[in-house]
């Protein structure tokens, strides 16, 4: 099967880890799981991820801060990042917009609507690369 993209899930939980993982590669997506903030931005650069799935409650770093420091990096800027926190839909969407982050899911998490908003991620991930290159070509 033809790889859809790769996916960084930052995640503190090992039930929620391999959850996510499973199912994402069983619908053709390479997967790389940190469990750590301190560092993610790091991976986030070595790894070029086509989106970020990101907990907010890691150990070191919170998810906020990982998200506005990739959101500020001009080579990460455009990478879709969705949060995956246990927080209420209306604190978690109007935290997540506050950040630069493309969505919100609660948990416990619904992975197919994950899924679905991580394939439509990339999609809108890769037009913006494209077109910011185009624009840098001029």
């Amino acid at each position: 099967m033809m790889c859809k993209g790769k996916i960084l899930i930052a995640e503190d939980d090992d039930i929620q880890i391999d959850l996510l993982t499973d199912e994402l590669e069983s619908e053709g997506y390479e997967v790389v799981a940190y469990k750590d903030g301190a560092d993610i931005v790091n991976m986030v650069l070595k790894e070029m991820p086509e989106a970020v799935l990101l907990d907010i409650n890691l150990p070191h770093v919170s998810g906020w801060e990982i998200a506005r420091l990739l959101k500020k990096d001009y080579r990460t800027k455009d990478i879709p990042v969705s949060i995956v926190a246990a927080l209420t839909v209306k604190e978690g969407l109007e935290m997540a917009q506050r950040h630069g982050c493309f969505d919100f899911f609660p948990k416990p998490t619904n992975v197919s609507e994950i899924i679905e908003s991580v394939a439509q991620n990339i999609l809108v991930g890769r037009i913006k690369r494209r077109v910011s290159k185009m624009i840098d070509a001029t």
